[in-house]
């Protein structure tokens, strides 16, 4: 079966937001926070861009872009952006990223990481819980390299660099 690489178009919102919901905090997943189908569409409309994985009509990974400076993104972000400005100058936001669990560990990261840095200039910035050792593995393999640490409510963050 052939994945396609693709820009995300609102018609896309239910099956994005599925995803990602499925894979949320509450569901035991990776991501930080939740995402009802509306605060998807916030964060579609408040993007630089957002590429998605599709294979048989199904989307198996989503990945976003943000600019740093709008004030629609979460809390961690407004404090990153604010304690490391030499980092995130002229850089974007990488993530969320999401990728169904029965197609990790295959091609889908890079193809889709290689399709949003393609949609941005600068360098992608993202943040990673430093607990989650598997995600800090799958994007030390993209060649992004950790560039600073910090603590936000409690938890400890990786900032990683493309």
């Amino acid at each position: 079966m052939t994945m396609t690489i693709k820009l995300m178009t609102e018609q896309d919102l239910p099956r994005v937001a599925e995803l990602l919901q499925a894979n949320a905090a509450s569901q035991n997943g990776g991501l930080l926070g939740e995402f009802p189908l509306e605060k998807v569409r916030e964060m579609f409309t408040t993007s630089l861009s957002v590429v998605i994985a599709e294979q048989n009509d199904t989307i198996v990974g989503v990945v976003f872009s943000f600019p740093w400076n709008t004030n629609k993104l979460p809390p961690l972000v407004a404090y990153i952006n604010q304690t490391f400005p030499d980092i995130v100058k002229n850089n974007w936001l990488y993530g969320p990223i999401c990728i169904d669990q029965t197609f990790r560990g295959g091609t889908t990261l890079k193809s889709l990481f290689n399709g949003i840095c393609a949609q941005n200039s600068g360098k992608a910035i993202a943040f990673i819980n430093s607990d989650n050792a598997r995600s800090l593995r799958a994007h030390e393999k993209l060649g992004m390299t950790a560039v600073a640490e910090c603590t936000f409510d409690d938890t400890d963050y990786i900032i990683v660099s493309s």
